[in-house]
């Protein structure tokens, strides 16, 4: 079995760390690396402490804010293993993601390999127990056919899609994935990216898409967010809702005039560059306008209900 190292950016968010971090720290995993992009808070304090708990974690902190994509290819620099896992510092990952992820890059000799990924609705708390029956919850409500998993023409995708098959060869993932660190060594993130960083890891996938890499979701692997109540005013949305619309809508102007001609030449795609950029730019303000707002009713239908039917059996999270 190959070695995997996971790298995770972090900015102002020590107070979830230490609910975030250990799941990660899978059989798998032989190393994690966390860069501090010049954290304000106490990052550095809570770092040292899980260190103490748990050796393989090593720490790097940028003198300046720097953004994601540099803190990734700070992280890429620094492995040593023969795989990368890319998280978040405000995930967590279900129990068995990593080892499903490795098992279906080499049974099916994929270069890169994405989990399913969720994001908790403000009505879930951070107790893993009620993170792993919203996980199996949505599982059961998003089953879904393959083929929406994510696509070129629309450029749309849905990654919170379970499919009921050891994965779907796609374009592209989501931030959350695993590839050979010789691949990450010689992409690297492209450090344009600044603000919130949308597309920096579509940036870097796409590039593997058009250097002939295969591609492929695994649905069983699973990344989940923390509800939004917890991030607030951190990471990428540091600088609030309006903020963080503008830098995504820069963000993506800035890729899709990068690469949009060269995915139509090689894929023989039909939407000009300024039909894409019209529909990902709606999709993006749809995204961005949508509430987090929950209702009573909704509070007590997960916490009564839901949390307890699909409550995982000693916090473990069957496929």
């Amino acid at each position: 079995m190959k070695t995997v190292t996971v790298v995770i950016p972090s900015y102002n968010r020590a107070k979830i760390l230490p609910k975030t971090i250990p799941t990660y720290l899978q059989p798998d995993v032989n190393e994690l690396i966390i860069i501090d992009d010049c954290s304000s808070d106490n990052t550095e304090q809570v770092v040292k402490k899980l260190q103490k708990k748990y050796p393989i974690i090593k720490y790097f902190r940028n003198e300046v804010n720097s953004k994601q994509t540099f803190s990734k290819n700070v992280g890429i620099k620094n492995a040593t293993c023969d795989y990368i896992y890319f998280g978040d510092d405000d995930s967590i990952i279900k129990p068995g993601t990593i080892k499903r992820l490795i098992e279906v890059k080499e049974k099916y000799n994929f270069d890169l390999v994405g989990a399913r990924y969720l994001t908790c609705e403000d009505y879930c708390s951070d107790k893993i127990s009620k993170i792993a029956a919203y996980e199996v919850w949505k599982r059961k409500l998003w089953t879904v056919d393959g083929s929406r998993i994510a696509n070129l023409e629309p450029f749309r995708s849905f990654f919170c899609g379970y499919c009921k098959s050891d994965y779907i060869e796609v374009p592209y993932v989501h931030a959350c994935f695993l590839t050979d660190r010789s691949i990450a060594s010689n992409i690297l993130f492209n450090t344009f990216y600044t603000g919130c960083a949308l597309r920096e890891e579509t940036d870097f996938i796409i590039r593997c898409l058009l250097n002939d890499k295969k591609i492929a979701y695994v649905p069983d692997a699973c990344q989940i967010n923390l509800a939004p109540k917890y991030v607030k005013f951190t990471g990428a949305r540091t600088g609030g809702q309006e903020a963080w619309l503008k830098s995504a809508l820069e963000c993506n102007e800035i890729f899709f005039k990068k690469y949009w001609n060269l995915l139509r030449e090689k894929f023989n795609l039909t939407y000009s560059l300024e039909q894409i950029l019209e529909q990902t730019s709606k999709d993006i303000k749809d995204c961005s306008a949508s509430t987090n707002k929950f209702s009573l009713y909704e509070y007590l239908y997960f916490n009564l209900y839901v949390a307890y039917k699909y409550r995982p059996i000693g916090l473990e999270w069957k496929y």
